[in-house]
């Protein structure tokens, strides 16, 4: 028995470490590589959702495995990586190689020349040839397919964004804005994002320009941060002013993180821009250091955008409140019609309310400063503070 199970233990071993071992396809006469990681304890009879990381200019999908892995486990998603080619410039016949870089469909002006470097490479193609491989191969919630980007990869998941939102529920890119050349972009329906962006970051910057060919001025490929912001908001038809939560300054670190939420008609609408006040070009993933975790906030930015959630999970995560702490009001983002009270900390009943799906608002302006208990009908309850 003891060898049946040490052999078990070895397959299993060998499967999991198959899982996160480079794989090829062909696409467009070309080899592709890509990774696929599961969670722990994977079982594929169960359908997961699927989140598509794109890596940053001159990185590769053997780099950061922990953070990527990290997904899989905590948000117990399947992740899929593809990897970008390498890319080169001709400047006046001298050859820049610019390393591994998506078609993001970046152009860049320098003096009397226009370049775009890979724009002979149908990266969008790619990904969506993979994602369409990966979803025969894996139990995949096709309803819940999501896409997030660092630096060139947030580059590019603006891009997609624009062309295959009917692909995938929800997008974060970090660290990489709108190209410049999509600005005038038409996108016909509204488009679920989150853009994650530090006002220091020194490789990307805040006003859109950035360093893509090393050793030369920064070059303006991109919007700037409300550029970016403003064609979201434009795009989904949200004319509201944002929600502004500052999260808790806990570390004295230099850094400040203040959320956006522009809320529309209903949850599919929303954009939110994380802005991190003296953020550099850096990932921001780990709550022990930093005050907030970014990998969190496209977690819970994620999941408030799930179809086809079950009972159990309405009741383990049935509504989105914020800001909180909060003065005068706060917004309640509900995934089904819901019944909520608010209770001082003596158990009186303080407002009760009907909750709609989607985006609501309630007044809490009445309430003296303190810590209260807002309830649902499904049992669950959130503590709510008035400051």
């Amino acid at each position: 028995m003891k060898k049946i199970i040490f052999l078990f233990a070895i397959i299993f071993t060998l499967s999991l470490s198959a899982q996160t071992q480079r794989q090829t396809m062909i696409w467009q006469d070309v080899e592709r590589t890509y990774k696929v990681l599961t969670p722990a304890n994977y079982n594929q009879e169960e359908s997961l959702p699927m989140l598509v990381f794109l890596h940053g200019l001159r990185d590769n999908i053997d780099n950061n495995n922990e953070i990527y892995q990290r997904i899989a486990d905590e948000f117990h998603w399947i992740v899929l990586l593809p990897q970008a080619l390498e890319a080169s410039v001709n400047l006046m016949g001298t050859i820049i190689d610019l390393g591994a870089m998506w078609n993001a469909e970046l152009t860049v002006s320098l003096g009397p020349l226009t370049v775009s470097p890979n724009s002979n490479v149908d990266d969008a193609g790619f990904i969506m040839a993979l994602t369409d491989t990966i979803i025969s191969k894996y139990n995949i919630e096709t309803e819940n397919i999501f896409m997030s980007g660092f630096s060139m990869g947030g580059f590019m998941t603006h891009r997609m964004a624009t062309e295959y939102y009917e692909k995938f529920k929800a997008f974060a890119p970090s660290s990489g804005m709108m190209p410049k050349s999509l600005e005038n972009v038409i996108v016909p329906q509204p488009v679920k994002i989150l853009h994650i962006h530090g006002t220091s970051d020194s490789v990307v910057s805040y006003d859109g320009t950035t360093s893509v060919v090393e050793g030369m001025p920064n070059l303006s490929v991109g919007l700037s941060v409300e550029q970016t912001i403003n064609f979201w908001t434009n795009t989904n038809g949200v004319n509201n002013p944002p929600i502004i939560d500052s999260l808790e300054d806990r570390k004295d670190d230099g850094l400040r993180f203040i959320r956006y939420s522009y809320l529309g008609e209903d949850p599919g609408r929303e954009v939110r821009f994380l802005k991190i006040e003296g953020g550099d070009h850096i990932p921001y993933v780990d709550a022990n250091i930093y005050d907030v975790d970014c990998l969190a906030e496209i977690y819970d930015f994620f999941t408030s955008s799930r179809t086809g959630v079950s009972l159990e999970e309405i009741e383990i995560n049935p509504m989105k409140l914020f800001p909180n702490p909060t003065s005068n009001q706060v917004q309640l983002i509900a995934d089904h019609n819901i019944t909520i009270s608010i209770l001082n900390m003596s158990g009186i009943t303080l407002i009760n309310k009907e909750i709609k799906k989607g985006a609501n608002t309630i007044d809490v302006s009445h309430l003296k400063p303190g810590c209260y208990i807002l309830k649902n009908n499904f049992g669950k309850q959130r503590k709510l503070i008035i400051k």
